[in-house]
């Protein structure tokens, strides 16, 4: 029941998480979901479901994306933006300049520090509220706040940074 509830949130988190990569996220979900109920007895039922399960499947993205780049391979692969379905499909210039758009983005979100780009990643991508990114993150929402804000000012200077060097 749990993973029927929850399923298609925590998969779109992680396939957002790993970079886009959906046999990644299929895995990972497995083992979220796993662990999860393994773990039900420590759950506070005062507290609210999704931040735990969110917080169990980024803990395991991370653990992945950890063992990726010891294997020296990328966690985060702007050309998967690109392969993804879109709605522009009439207008391909429109679709082109998006996808460049999307591109800039995503290489210039990944040059940012982990904690940054995990905290934009669950603000901008997944709509989740500070609290809850507290909650996934393990961190004081405080902090969030102050990630979010850095991670934005430094992303606007690295796309500035970007858009100077095509011209």
């Amino acid at each position: 029941m749990l993973m029927e509830r929850y399923q298609e949130k925590v998969f779109g988190y992680l396939y957002r998480f790993c970079g886009y990569d959906r046999e990644a996220a299929l895995d990972i979900s497995q083992g979220v979901f796993l662990k999860a109920y393994r773990s039900l007895a420590d759950y506070d039922i005062r507290r609210s479901f999704a931040p735990w399960l969110l917080r169990i499947a980024h803990n395991e993205a991370a653990n992945y994306l950890r063992g990726k780049a010891r294997r020296r391979e990328s966690g985060w692969s702007p050309d998967n933006w690109d392969s993804l379905p879109d709605s522009r499909e009439d207008n391909p210039e429109a679709h082109q300049v998006e996808s460049d758009r999307s591109a800039r983005v995503l290489k210039a979100l990944e040059q940012l520090p982990q904690q940054q780009q995990e905290a934009l990643k669950l603000h901008f991508f997944e709509d989740s509220p500070y609290e809850d990114i507290a909650e996934i993150m393990g961190i004081p929402r405080g902090t969030v706040g102050t990630l979010i804000h850095r991670g934005k000012k430094q992303l606007r200077l690295l796309l500035e940074e970007a858009v100077r060097q095509e011209t």
